[in-house]
């Protein structure tokens, strides 16, 4: 983080952060994570104070990941409704109970992929029309829009009244760890930028199969991001 110029704060907790081994092999990957360490009541508000000093100001806020033991179910949704009430824009980037209790707040997109969701609605999201209606189903939860990631297929988006497709013009292979997070990333940047809606589901779904192209989660292929998004289809259905 130090070395990509990006302002850091943390929180400090007693137990230790914990770990993910990612293993790649051409164009597989296992990922091997830790359990995290459990976080007690006061850690929990400690960082509960954290995220609200620094969401003043925020154009937006990203909550992203799963959570360890500890930390409330309505956790996501107590962080997004602070961020909300400092005027930010929210993007939750979750699962289970954490994405299930965020609707509460009435987050202004909500990003699970595909598996994710299908566990939360239990039923399959298979098809485009499988994502388009599970999308429908987390905006009548509350949630202004959701973004729903299908891998190489792409993505599918939905807000009131619109359902998009976002089809990739290639496969890209390489190690998917991160490719969520980047996704995320992107809507955020293009939130803070003032992008339109369609323009920001383009770029990030450019930048997120550029992710699976960099060995290392955290960072993208700029090169494959710029070949792959002029050649991205987007489609109303």
């Amino acid at each position: 983080l130090e070395a990509s110029g990006m302002a850091q704060a943390w929180t400090s907790i007693a137990g230790e952060s914990r770990r993910a081994v990612a293993v790649v092999a051409q164009d597989q990957a296992t990922v091997f994570h830790e359990q995290g360490p459990r976080i007690s009541e006061d850690e929990w508000q400690r960082l509960v104070a954290d995220v609200g000093a620094a969401c003043l100001g925020a154009d937006v806020v990203v909550l992203s990941g799963s959570v360890p033991p500890g930390v409330p179910e309505t956790g996501y949704a107590e962080l997004a409704a602070l961020a909300r009430r400092q005027g930010a824009t929210v993007i939750v980037d979750a699962d289970g109970d954490s994405l299930a209790r965020a609707f509460q707040a009435g987050p202004d997109v909500v990003k699970p992929n595909a598996e994710e969701v299908a566990a939360l609605l239990g039923r399959p999201v298979s098809t485009r029309e499988d994502a388009r209606d599970a999308g429908r189903a987390l905006v009548h939860r509350g949630a202004h829009a959701a973004v729903i990631s299908r891998g190489a297929a792409g993505l599918v988006a939905v807000r009131a009244g619109e359902a998009l497709e976002v089809r990739l013009p290639r496969t890209v292979d390489g190690n998917p760890t991160g490719a969520g997070d980047a996704l995320a990333a992107a809507l955020a940047r293009g939130f803070s930028a003032g992008a339109t809606w369609r323009e920001m589901l383009c770029d990030a779904a450019a930048i997120s199969a550029a992710a699976v192209a960099e060995p290392v989660a955290g960072g993208f292929v700029q090169a494959v991001a710029e070949e792959l998004r002029p050649a991205i289809e987007l489609e109303e259905f």
